[in-house]
């Protein structure tokens, strides 16, 4: 039961997102970090069970490669509107968090 509670609510929240950003065009950034947490909630759920420290690294890996392109980002327009750049980083960590949760899926079997 918890496994498929694991698999379907990062699925409801990205349709909830993915509605809202199409019909409200939405720009703010708390909706992007609660998909964050659900995200490594059912990476916790999927993995506690097989590997304890699966959960830390995917977390390295989601934060590094999220402050490298914002870093990037930087550097290469010589600016720092810090707004825009959590902007961005919480849509990447989204989308690194996201991945990290599919390999968990097929890493629970």
């Amino acid at each position: 039961m918890l496994s498929i509670l694991a698999i379907g609510l990062p699925i409801l929240f990205w349709i909830i997102l993915l509605v809202i950003i199409g019909k409200f065009n939405y720009r703010h950034n708390l909706l992007f970090w609660v998909m964050i947490v659900v995200n490594f909630l059912a990476i916790w759920q999927l993995t506690q069970l097989h590997a304890g420290t699966y959960l830390w690294a995917c977390f390295l890996a989601s934060i590094v490669a999220a402050i490298l392109v914002v870093m990037l980002l930087i550097i290469n327009e010589h600016d720092v509107f810090l707004r825009r750049y959590t902007h961005l980083l919480a849509r990447v960590e989204v989308i690194a968090t996201t991945c990290w949760w599919i390999a968990a899926i097929f890493f629970q079997k």
